[in-house]
């Protein structure tokens, strides 16, 4: 339950940093001062890590390393990154991207504050502006389930949105396909907590007339929808490489 609101937070941050977010080949996502230009942040993704050093081949052969748009959207939760002023749960503004053609996972960043300039009491008193200091502060998951072989390469941009966990509760959270290519070659929705990464729900979806595993599927970026107007997400819609639209109720407890 968010005991903030969140316009409270966003009149607080109104006059923050304006900033432009884009991942690119040189293996990392960069954040650029939206009015001059200069580039105020760049994250590399684990993802990616191992890869950097073709790009001083002399031999280098185009590879695709950060190749997805993020989304930036906020969340409310008890983001440990802030832990001396969110004991109970705190407004924070997360950007969520994939890497397209670069490598298999999802990865999110704490961008609440480029300048770390915002005080306001009751809001979030952490100063968590982009320098080397505060990076790990500001890196706060990824998530590749390399152990399942179910994650592919996410060209599309995730969603930020609230969901149902039980019938009384619900989070903030990540919502994904698992994209193209996967180990096994299936079409997956993914559902991660906003703040930590944890999967909330992975829903595999079985294309008619082929076997649960290794039937040459991946999933599409979703849609998703509020129909009743309670800023929590009913509905998921995403096709997959059958040709397939799938609805997938987020509904029930």
């Amino acid at each position: 339950l968010e005991t903030t609101p969140h316009s409270e937070f966003r009149t607080a941050y109104v006059s923050r940093r304006e900033m432009v977010y884009a991942g690119a080949n040189d293996g990392m996502l960069h954040g650029f001062d939206a009015a001059t230009g200069q580039e105020k942040i760049a994250y590399v993704p684990s993802m990616v890590f191992s890869n950097l050093n073709k790009l001083t081949d002399p031999s280098y052969a185009h590879r695709y390393y950060v190749n997805a748009s993020p989304t930036v959207g906020d969340a409310y939760g008890t983001f440990t990154n802030v832990s001396g002023v969110c004991t109970t749960g705190c407004w924070r503004t997360v950007l969520a991207g994939g890497l397209g053609g670069g490598g298999k996972g999802i990865y999110a960043l704490d961008v609440t504050d480029p300048d770390g300039s915002v005080t306001t009491s009751g809001i979030s008193t952490a100063l968590l502006a982009f320098n080397e200091d505060n990076a790990a502060k500001i890196a706060l998951w990824e998530y590749t389930d390399s152990a399942s072989g179910d994650m592919g390469y996410v060209y599309g941009q995730p969603t930020i949105a609230k969901v149902k966990t039980s019938a009384t509760e619900s989070a903030w959270a990540v919502i994904f396909g698992n994209g193209y290519n996967s180990a096994n070659e299936n079409a997956v929705l993914y559902i991660a907590d906003a703040v930590t990464g944890v999967m909330l729900k992975e829903i595999p979806l079985v294309a008619p007339g082929y076997s649960a595993t290794g039937n040459s599927n991946g999933l599409s970026m979703p849609a998703v929808v509020d129909t009743n107007g309670d800023f929590i997400a009913d509905r998921v819609y995403a096709g997959d490489l059958r040709g397939n639209l799938w609805r997938v109720d987020l509904t029930d407890n």
